[in-house]
């Protein structure tokens, strides 16, 4: 075993990993005989997912349910622990100058999704199955990423599109989408995925980077002016970001609960 051990870690590009960015330069630096590598994945967690499988990942930063269904279909794949607390606040957003204004009329419309069996796509189905549609016939677009859903519903060749209310809120703004309404599934958002075949050595590097990002991120709470850096950095209206930040909660540890992953397994199962 060598002292020389890399973690490339993936995660979306968005205000709930700015504590990875926060900590990384000084961790990096503090512990030159290891190396750290970060890669921002705008298609989410489907994407990640197959980056895991195929070891160009090794540690991910995964929606709650896609995470979940990850680890029911791939043994080699585990669940760490949970990154956020609070939920995910998922917008159900359609075309801005189209003739949806109301919920119920989303049901068999063309849904887009950055990539099968990413956050998009479940929460897509969970929401059907809660309003009792059929899920059976579920249509799907898959658009890559955020710039491919606002395209797609540009262009008709998708209706709905599920995302982070705070992610998607400019271009609501923007007048790319109409927002109808949120849609927060009641468990954390956020869980940290690795591939199952990590060394124990570098487990330990991960587990000693984590203690300096939950730290960050409980800094990251009480700093006046983590608004204004949120709004420069992902583009946010400084109230939006303060609205989101006293929303948003992140681990403190390490710590899965198993009763809250059988619920959302159990949310993802047909019927």
């Amino acid at each position: 075993m060598t002292d020389q051990t890399t973690l490339n870690i993936g995660g979306v590009p968005e205000h709930f990993n700015l504590p990875w960015h926060l900590t990384l330069p000084e961790w990096q630096r503090r512990n030159p005989q290891r190396e750290v590598r970060w890669s921002d994945w705008p298609s989410g967690t489907g994407a990640m997912v197959q980056a895991l499988l195929q070891n160009e990942l090794d540690v991910a930063l995964l929606v709650t349910e896609g995470g979940v269904r990850a680890i029911a279909a791939h043994e080699q794949l585990q669940l760490l622990g949970f990154f956020t607390r609070s939920p995910l606040r998922w917008g159900i957003h359609v075309p801005a100058d189209g003739s949806i204004q109301r919920v119920a009329q989303i049901r068999d419309r063309r849904y887009a999704i950055s990539r099968e069996g990413s956050g998009s796509q479940l929460m897509a189905m969970i929401h059907a199955r809660q309003q009792g549609w059929d899920t059976q016939h579920m249509q799907f677009v898959i658009v890559d990423d955020l710039d491919g859903a606002a395209a797609a519903l540009g262009s008709g060749r998708a209706e709905v599109f599920f995302w982070e209310h705070y992610t998607t809120k400019p271009r609501v703004q923007a007048g790319q989408f109409h927002w109808l309404e949120d849609f927060p599934p009641p468990w954390p958002g956020f869980v940290i995925a690795t591939r199952g075949d990590l060394s124990d050595e570098q487990l330990a590097v991960l587990r000693d980077l984590l203690d300096s990002v939950f730290a960050s991120a409980a800094a990251l709470k009480q700093n006046p002016q983590a608004p204004a850096m949120l709004a420069a950095r992902y583009g946010m209206l400084p109230e939006d970001a303060a609205e989101w930040l006293q929303q948003t909660e992140w681990a403190s540890e390490l710590q899965l609960d198993r009763a809250i992953l059988q619920r959302v397994q159990d949310m993802l199962q047909p019927g």
